[in-house]
């Protein structure tokens, strides 16, 4: 009689662990499809795009250069510049989320903005931010 017992808590034991990691994949399992959900959302959020300088306009600046050799030792350039006036005012080029602003090496003032499609707009070497 011993056994038996013994072999019976041993399943149920056993079924418990086994219960416990579906319950566990399970929430993996949403957690996943929530994440896809997210990102899938991000990409289909439209994009308005307007040129983030005032005054500037598309002879300000030269599409040819993105994905260019940058000048010095900086890596490869994966943007335009557009050029614009001492104290001209920058916008964002796009709704989204401020995810960075602060001082970098290599770009002094700058600003992070994630926008729709999950791109990500950065504007550098600007003497000042506001918020």
């Amino acid at each position: 009689m011993q056994l038996p017992q013994l072999l019976c808590s041993l399943f149920i034991a056993h079924s418990k662990v086994i219960i416990f990691k579906e319950r566990k994949l399970t929430y993996f399992k949403r957690i996943l499809f929530g994440l896809f959900i997210v990102i899938l959302l991000g990409t289909l959020v439209p994009e308005k795009i307007q040129i983030p300088v005032t005054g500037a306009s598309t002879h300000d600046w030269n599409q040819e250069t993105f994905w260019y050799e940058s000048w010095g030792s900086s890596r490869v350039h994966k943007g335009i510049d557009i050029f614009g006036k001492v104290g001209t005012t920058v916008i964002s080029a796009g709704d989204g989320f401020v995810i960075f602003k602060g001082d970098v090496e290599k770009g002094g003032n700058a600003v992070a903005v994630l926008g729709p499609k999950w791109r990500i707009h950065y504007y550098a070497h600007m003497r000042r931010h506001y918020f």
